[in-house]
């Protein structure tokens, strides 16, 4: 997203992708019409609110109320990532398990498509 944007911070990055068109957002819109990946994003959704798990100046939870909404979806699964890296994720319980499975199932079809249209 870097080279795409030409931002350099990931707050930065995530505007621009939600605030222009582009190739992973049109990647995103002709997904919805796959039913396994509806499948992974109900079952993320089904585990919303996301909570920020920093211990110093968390943001609100990330709640995905429509499946369908990229910046939810997108605010949802960089939450997890953030999480994952910054914050207390831990593979040994159930529901941080299932948040990594079913997002890292949405981005491998995600960025697999736009892999695959590249080509």
């Amino acid at each position: 997203m870097a080279n795409l944007s030409s931002k350099n911070y990931d707050k930065d990055m995530i505007k621009w992708l939600k605030s222009n068109n582009n190739l992973i957002k049109d990647t995103f819109n002709e997904l919805l019409n796959s039913e396994p990946f509806l499948n992974s994003l109900r079952s993320l959704q089904k585990l919303s609110p996301i909570s920020d798990n920093r211990a110093i100046k968390p943001k609100p939870d990330t709640v995905i109320n429509d499946v369908t909404n990229f910046d939810e979806i997108l605010d949802a699964i960089y939450q997890i990532r953030c999480n994952l890296f910054h914050g207390t994720k831990n593979p040994r319980e159930k529901r941080d398990l299932k948040l990594m499975a079913y997002s890292t199932h949405i981005l491998q079809k995600w960025i697999g498509a736009i892999y695959l249209s590249l080509f």
